[in-house]
């Protein structure tokens, strides 16, 4: 027992020396691991490394071995990785070692490292609760994110609402840093690392809902940025008559779907609704006599009948792979989250050649921009002609706040774009408490929809440019998203100030 002791000691000593000079985890372990000389110590150090490959913490690991590691050394593993003092504690548990103090369950290293030891463990639950109070407050307030990051004076927190970064307060200075700490040892990723950009994934259950955050770190000059990315999937409304569509523009889209095959576009940047929008269609088409398969990354949200495939790049399973797959098993519907590449959208074609509906999203400012985008990826224009339905371009604008909303007039300028509405009532948000005194509450959709008819088909075969593409789509009758914004604005949905601060006066 004494050797094995010994060697704990010199485990210890040497594992607290390379993490605290910024050699990862798992790297300090393996190396440590190789010139141990105890097999039953190599083979123990060994699996605590592959088991933190798998995506364990130090803590969590060693749970498996109390004959090496009894419960005051993992109290102290635990209080070290939140309070973001892990080398200081491994240096003092190599202290305790040194002293034969863990031969009776560590308690005289308790009473030795005193004051020391009781102020970590305040310092833990304290970073704990502040963590949980800002997930708390985002969830509350229906942030879509969370923004941390460092300013000079310390550190700085933003909410992502509607749209809109709003500060928050943030922690006091002394746990700061251990609020990062704690953020990573819940996304399961290296509290060593400070160098590289790191992925991780944490799920929160709050009030019986299960809430999804993505979450990234990178590191910056002045410290390490988090952006949590909120996924609460019980305020997912898949329901494609309450996402915002016109009567008009719902009816259409309709008409598409009810083609056997073909492919639908939406279009839009990244937070603007489109994946929603696609699962909306999906949910409508998935009835019992039709047979759906997606290929995503990531899968935002699941359910029942539609057989759903996530993309590991890093696998080799791509959206190219993926869709060679699906189309083995006997599909009506095939949804591809993003196509990317121009192979992917060449197999999405032949997915519709052969007699599929496909849907998916191809980044572009606006509907025509999709067609543009095809015909620069190297289609060929009578494959763009004889398989694209239409597509759909969206952006989400902010809803005036119902509790607030009283009338308004609008700049002259602006009444000037709204020609045709002339006369109506415009509407805006006074400010309150329960829109945080900015005027608007939760978010709608506007769009623009651009079907494929003869003079759109001409336009494309005679490699139409992007003015000549809306040009053709506007004389077809393609309401535009800027006059689809105006005319929610005359509703008193939104404001004509939130339209034209997404979509701009050229459009």
């Amino acid at each position: 027992m004494a050797d094995t002791h010994k060697e704990l000691e010199r485990f210890w000593k040497q594992f607290s020396k390379m993490i605290g000079s910024g050699i990862p985890i798992v790297k300090s372990l393996k190396t440590i691991a190789e010139e141990t000389s105890s097999k039953p110590l190599k083979d123990v150090i060994t699996n605590i490394a592959e088991q933190i490959i798998q995506g364990a913490n130090l803590s969590e690991s060693v749970k498996e071995y109390p004959g090496y590691f009894p419960p005051t050394v993992l109290t102290m593993i635990e209080a070290g990785e939140v309070a973001g003092c892990l080398d200081d504690m491994c240096q003092k548990i190599t202290e305790g070692y040194k002293d034969g103090t863990f031969e009776s369950e560590g308690e005289v290293i308790l009473e030795e490292i005193g004051d020391g030891k009781k102020e970590i463990s305040e310092r833990s639950e304290s970073v704990i609760k502040i963590v949980n109070l800002i997930l708390l407050d985002a969830v509350k307030r229906n942030a879509t994110d969370i923004h941390i990051e460092w300013l000079s004076t310390g550190m700085r927190i933003r909410l992502r609402i509607d749209g809109v970064l709003k500060e928050i307060s943030p922690p006091p200075k002394e746990q700061q840093k251990a609020v990062i700490n704690r953020l990573k040892i819940m996304a399961n990723v290296d509290l060593q690392e400070k160098r590289l950009p790191q992925d991780g994934r944490v799920l929160v259950n709050f009030k019986g809902q299960e809430i999804d955050l993505r979450v990234s770190f990178v590191p910056y000059l002045i410290g390490q940025s988090v952006v949590m990315r909120i996924l609460d999937r019980s305020k997912i409304k898949l329901d494609i008559e309450r996402i915002g569509l016109s009567e008009e523009n719902l009816a259409l889209l309709r008409k598409w779907m009810a083609r056997p095959n073909g492919i639908i576009l939406t279009s839009g940047p990244t937070g603007s609704g489109t994946t929603t929008l696609m699962y909306s269609i999906l949910k409508e088409l998935n009835t019992e006599g039709v047979k759906i398969v997606t290929a995503e990354n990531p899968v935002e949200y699941q359910f029942d009948g539609v057989n759903q495939q996530q993309i590991l790049p890093h696998m080799g399973l791509t959206f190219a792979r993926s869709i060679r797959a699906l189309l083995r098993q006997d599909p009506d519907i095939v949804m591809v989250g993003e196509i990317r590449d121009t192979e992917t959208a060449h197999l999405l074609i032949q997915t519709a050649l052969t007699g599929h509906l496909a849907i998916s999203n191809l980044h572009t400012s606006d509907a025509p921009g999709v067609l543009r985008r095809l015909l620069d990826m190297g289609l060929e224009p009578f494959l763009v002609n004889s398989t694209i339905i239409g597509s759909v371009a969206q952006r989400l604008v902010r809803k005036v706040c119902p509790d607030c909303k009283e009338e308004y007039t609008p700049d002259e300028w602006m009444q000037d774009l709204a020609q045709g509405l002339k006369g109506r009532t415009f509407y805006r948000g006074k400010g309150c408490k329960k829109c945080m005194n900015t005027g608007y509450r939760g978010r709608t959709t506007i769009h623009e929809l651009m079907e494929m008819d003869n003079d759109v088909r001409k336009c494309v075969s005679q490699d139409g440019s992007l003015n000549d593409l809306r040009e053709c789509a506007v004389t077809s009758g393609m309401k535009s998203m800027l006059d689809d914004g105006i005319e929610k604005a005359a509703q008193g949905i939104t404001t004509l100030e939130e339209v034209l601060r997404v979509i701009p006066v050229t459009s």
